[in-house]
């Protein structure tokens, strides 16, 4: 069975909730199989990151969209239409997303399109290089974020 992370902007992942204390989050979560990592203001959690790899099959779920199921391309404008991203040179590249109005962040190391299929360098690759240059096509991890993480205090300095 496919297991799914809940994702409510500006809330929480999973059960791992904004404003919960270190204690409080790692007993929500004892034994993950879950990578998250957290960012804290005070004792109390003001970003949580959830990371694509995990040691079991997950799907990852805002409302009815797969955020790392659904390629970049298609997911970027679904969700840039309930709330815009912060339009900077990160986004531009197709690195990360910053949805502040919704406090969610999308992320991914390396940017692949399906374009890219086509490219000589691309072609040239052995096939397993190829398989593994395509999952950038999908973003590797989710965050959300309440209005008192540092991070967008930054964001909104730049």
């Amino acid at each position: 069975m496919i297991e799914e992370q809940k994702v409510l902007p500006g809330q929480s992942i999973g059960k791992s909730k904004l404003g919960m204390s270190r204690e409080e989050l790692a007993a929500a979560e004892p034994d993950s199989p879950f990578y998250y990592q957290y960012e804290f203001a005070g004792d109390k959690a003001v970003f949580i990151e959830l990371s694509e790899s995990a040691q079991v099959e997950f799907r990852c779920l805002y409302e009815d969209m797969d955020l790392f199921g659904t390629p970049a391309d298609e997911l970027v404008p679904r969700l840039d239409a309930i709330s815009p991203y912060v339009r900077d040179e990160d986004a531009e590249l197709g690195f990360r997303y910053l949805f502040p109005q919704l406090g969610m962040l999308l992320w991914r190391s390396r940017v692949f399109r399906e374009e890219d299929r086509e490219a000589e360098w691309y072609r040239e690759m052995p096939p397993e290089n190829q398989e593994d240059e395509r999952r950038f096509r999908f973003f590797e991890t989710v965050a959300v974020f309440s209005p008192e993480w540092p991070g967008l205090t930054e964001e909104r300095e730049a």
